[in-house]
């Protein structure tokens, strides 16, 4: 799966040249922003693995400040990119926390290794602060908004890779969360939850039915692949 890359970039020019720069190099370039208005709508659009920002983006919200409001609910590998290097500037957009700063013009050798690490270091981080995830044995807690909400796991309908994140579907909904498939299936101690794919994790429990290829769930069919079609079959007939 390929990590999903929003640049934020009011030069038009320099903005092109990186999305190039990225889909050669493998990546998925879910949009370009020019505005803090068009950032915050891609994302909300189409959310990405990590954020490449333009610290001085024209408008009233730079891109530091902008860095700050989407911090605010979601928790995102930002990478500043910037043509100053003045130190205050850098102080400034120190206090966001950001993955990783280049400098303008960039490096294409350096953007691509930025990227990927700015990726696998949130990937870590949000390993570990999941392993302190308040879990109960018939409930999971998900972080919505500013709360954390409890969703039984009977609800759970399956969790589906996306990205550096998992979106797990249930009955009442869906939630997005940011830690990725493995450890989810891994930190859930039920019988009821099985891999049949890469990409999914289901609960046996509320599956409408299955064939050779696929499992039924809410009217949704999920592939199952030969890799876990023998421990599907296993667990399906132990309950």
């Amino acid at each position: 799966m390929k990590i999903k890359v929003l640049i934020v970039e009011d030069e038009t020019l320099i903005a092109q040249e990186i999305s190039a720069c990225l889909e050669e190099n493998d990546f998925e370039v879910t949009g370009i922003a020019s505005t803090s208005d068009e950032a915050l709508r891609l994302i909300k659009d189409n959310k990405p693995d990590v954020i490449l920002m333009d610290i001085m983006i024209k408008g009233k919200v730079n891109g530091i400040e902008l860095s700050k409001k989407i911090l605010e609910n979601e928790h995102f590998p930002i990478i500043f990119l910037t043509s100053s290097a003045e130190n205050n500037t850098f102080k400034k957009a120190a206090e966001v926390k950001p993955n990783a700063f280049l400098l303008k013009p960039f490096n294409e050798l350096e953007l691509p290794i930025a990227i990927e690490l700015a990726f696998s270091n949130h990937n870590a981080e949000a390993i570990n602060s999941a392993a302190n995830r308040p879990v109960l044995r018939d409930a999971i807690f998900v972080k919505s908004g500013n709360k954390f909400e409890k969703i039984r796991i009977e609800d759970i309908l399956f969790v589906e890779a996306d990205g550096s994140y998992s979106k797990i579907a249930t009955k009442n909904g869906d939630y997005t969360i940011s830690f990725n498939l493995s450890h989810f299936h891994e930190e859930i101690d039920n019988r009821f939850f099985c891999r049949v794919h890469r990409s999914f994790v289901i609960n046996i429990s509320n599956i409408d039915g299955f064939d050779a290829n696929s499992v039924f769930v809410a009217k949704k069919s999920i592939p199952i692949s030969k890799q876990y079609h023998e421990k599907f079959v296993s667990a399906v007939k132990k309950i």
